[in-house]
């Protein structure tokens, strides 16, 4: 009797006779794209150029016929079946990692802008407990020194020039000028001293000196 051996993707099945492979065509397990080998056949040939090949290709259903027939094409299934869900999870995890790496974008930009305008009018929180927070320099004296446009000789994160070595953004700069009482001196003074200098910017109203002051006398946090 006829032995017919397949070969798909490189891998080899069988063999079968005329009528398994027949009946296998029918059922979707093998498939008119298979390739097929008999003795005496000049080579491989597609399955449907077998001599005495019959049948209907059909689609092949959940349960292979193929896989029961042959173990080999049921773990050549698994395997690829396994690649899929691999392949679906890393793009599941790439896509999460977007998500989390622009919501700790987002978060730092609202942490950045909430500390240092929250309040920007020199209305904010005066630091005696009207707001309900804590008296911090976003809070209580940035709005008041970006309004007098303090922070364009005095912040890293806008210029690259910091004048006097007082940096707003470094707190280690600005924490002497408060103990030995510089920053409210520099702020009251109305000669060449003053701060913001002459043509840099308006001179703090005395409302907006006691904020400072309050936000001294609280701790001088950051």
């Amino acid at each position: 009797a006829m032995m017919i051996t397949i070969s798909r993707d490189g891998q080899q099945f069988g063999p079968y006779t005329l009528a398994d492979a027949q009946a296998h065509l029918a059922s979707g397990a093998l498939q008119p794209t298979d390739l097929a080998w008999y003795e005496g056949a000049p080579g491989w040939v597609p399955l449907p150029d077998v001599p005495g090949m019959s049948g209907q290709p059909a689609m092949a259903g959940p349960h292979d016929p193929l896989a029961a027939a042959n173990p080999a094409v049921a773990a050549a299934g698994a395997a690829a079946s396994a690649a899929e869900k691999g392949s679906k999870k890393k793009m599941i995890m790439i896509v999460a990692g977007s998500v989390v790496g622009v919501c700790a974008i987002a978060a730092g930009l609202w942490f950045f802008v909430f500390n240092k305008d929250d309040g920007a009018g020199g209305g904010g929180d005066n630091g005696a407990g009207g707001g309900g927070g804590e008296a911090t320099f976003g809070k209580m004296v940035a709005p008041i020194f970006q309004n007098h446009s303090c922070f364009d000789c005095h912040d890293s994160s806008m210029t690259q020039k910091i004048m006097g070595g007082v940096d707003f953004q470094d707190p280690s700069t600005v924490k002497p000028l408060l103990d030995d009482g510089t920053l409210v001196s520099v702020l009251e003074d109305t000669g060449d001293d003053r701060m913001p200098p002459e043509g840099k910017g308006e001179p703090l109203s005395p409302a907006d000196i006691q904020k400072v002051k309050d936000w001294i006398a609280a701790g001088g946090k950051f």
